[in-house]
C-alpha cells in the first residue's frame, strides 16, 4: 500500500513513518502541501495520506481539498496539534481527525483498516516472489513482461520477478484496465501517453513493443477506455 506524510516537521512526519515502517508498506514524506499536490498531479497515488494542519505555503484543509480534486478514492487522515479545525477537516472527507502526538497502536489501527478496505475493492495483485507472497498495488503496475518462464511485474519503483505465464497474470489484471500489447507484454491503459509505430510510451517514459497483430485492437481498447473519462 503506498502512504503519504505530509507534515513541515520533519520530526513529526519520522515519527509517522516509524509507527508504519514496520507494516511492510511505501512510505513516501512532503515537507509541504505544494509539493504532495504537484506529485499527484503527476499521477501519484495513494491509498492513505496523513495531513498536518498547519503548514506555511498550504494548509493542510486546503490541501485536503486539492487531493479531492486528483482523488477521491484516497483515505485522508489528519494528525495535527490543533483541535479547532476538525470540522474543517471533514469537508474533505476526512477518514479521522488525530491530534498529536498520536498513539503507534492507533495509527496502525487506520493503516489497517484502508488495508481491509483496499483489499476488498481489490485494489492489489498478489504475487510469489523470492519463497513469499507480496501484494502489488494494481495502480502502481506499469507494465507486465513475460520472458519464458518468468514473469516480470515493473511497478512505479521498482520490478518483481515471478514463475508463471502471461496468460494468467493477463486474466488476473484483465478487468482492471489492463490490455494484452503483444505476446510477451501487458500494459496498464492508465499509464500510456503515447503511442508511435512500434511501441506503447507510458507516462514514466518506457517504451513497450506492440505487436501489428496487436496494435488496431490495443488502439480501439484504448480509445474506449478514455471515453469513459470524457
Amino acid at each position: 500500500m503506498n502512504i503519504a506524510i505530509c507534515d513541515n516537521s520533519n520530526r513529526d512526519a519520522l515519527r509517522l513513518a516509524d509507527c508504519c515502517s514496520d507494516m511492510q508498506h511505501q512510505i513516501d514524506i512532503y515537507d509541504s502541501g505544494t509539493k504532495l499536490c504537484d506529485a499527484l498531479s503527476k499521477g501519484s497515488l495513494y491509498e492513505l495520506i496523513f495531513l498536518d494542519v498547519n503548514m506555511p505555503d498550504m494548509d493542510g484543509i486546503q490541501t485536503g481539498k486539492t487531493i479531492r480534486e486528483y482523488d477521491r478514492r484516497a483515505t485522508i487522515v489528519f494528525v495535527t496539534s490543533y483541535e479547532q479545525y476538525a470540522l474543517q477537516a471533514f469537508e474533505c472527507e476526512a477518514f479521522n481527525y488525530l491530534l498529536k502526538p498520536a498513539s503507534k497502536e492507533k495509527i496502525q489501527s487506520i493503516v489497517y483498516r484502508v488495508e481491509q478496505k483496499a483489499d476488498r475493492e481489490g485494489r492489489y495483485h498478489v504475487i510469489k516472489t523470492k519463497g513469499k507472497s507480496i501484494r502489488l498495488s494494481i495502480p502502481d503496475i506499469y507494465y507486465v513482461e513475460c520472458l519464458r518462464k518468468h514473469v516480470i511485474y515493473h511497478t512505479k519503483n521498482s520490478s518483481y520477478d515471478t514463475i508463471g505465464n502471461i496468460s494468467d497474470a493477463y486474466r488476473a489484471l484483465y478487468d482492471r484496465n489492463f490490455i494484452q500489447v503483444h505476446q510477451g507484454y501487458i500494459v496498464n491503459m492508465d499509464k500510456i501517453a503515447d503511442f508511435d509505430d512500434k511501441f506503447v510510451i507510458l507516462d514514466n517514459g518506457s517504451r513497450v513493443e506492440i505487436s501489428v497483430r496487436k496494435r488496431k485492437e490495443t488502439l480501439l481498447n484504448y480509445a474506449k477506455f478514455l471515453e469513459r473519462y470524457i
